[in-house]
């Protein structure tokens, strides 16, 4: 959508969710050739009250933030309220994206765009994985697919969005 100041918010380094999920957007920014700002990336508790936190981190570093991605669904939504409580409307001022597609997304308003992914397969491959290294088998690498799910908060569906 023509966001040049995009934030990473949640998570902690060496957790190796965190550093896939803000490799991709490290990955994105580069491919869409936006310079990665340090001071956009904020770690926080992946919970409401850390991307809560979060945001009002990120805002006295860098007001002029017109977009967030968010560790997972429970930082973004914590985040959409700070935003809200600091006078900025998510979707609207601020386009925010979170991860997990958890069923309190859609309920948000305005509903949370958010990566989707099969959190129950995820479940069955590790617990396989598991079995096949206690029987001796070498370590492998699985990948689930994930989906971008566009809801309101990600500013596509209102109308006069410009950014």
């Amino acid at each position: 959508l023509g966001h040049r100041r995009i934030a990473f918010l949640g998570g902690r380094p060496g957790v190796s969710a965190h550093d896939q999920r803000r490799g991709g957007y490290e990955d994105a920014l580069g491919a869409a050739g936006v310079a990665i700002d340090a001071s956009l990336i904020v770690e926080s508790a992946i919970t409401r009250d850390g991307g809560a936190a979060a945001v009002t981190t990120m805002l006295a570093r860098a007001p002029d933030v017109t977009a967030i991605f968010a560790f997972n669904d429970l930082v973004a939504i914590g985040a959409m309220h700070a935003l809200d409580a600091h006078g900025r409307e998510p979707g609207r001022d601020v386009a925010i994206v979170g991860f997990d597609d958890i069923d309190e997304a859609r309920w948000m308003r305005p509903a949370l765009t958010t990566v989707a992914i099969d959190a129950g397969g995820l479940g069955v491959d590790a617990t396989e994985l598991l079995l096949e290294l206690i029987d001796g088998a070498l370590p492998r690498h699985v990948e689930r697919p994930a989906e971008l799910v566009v809801r309101a908060s990600c500013g596509t569906k209102r109308e006069g969005n410009d950014r």
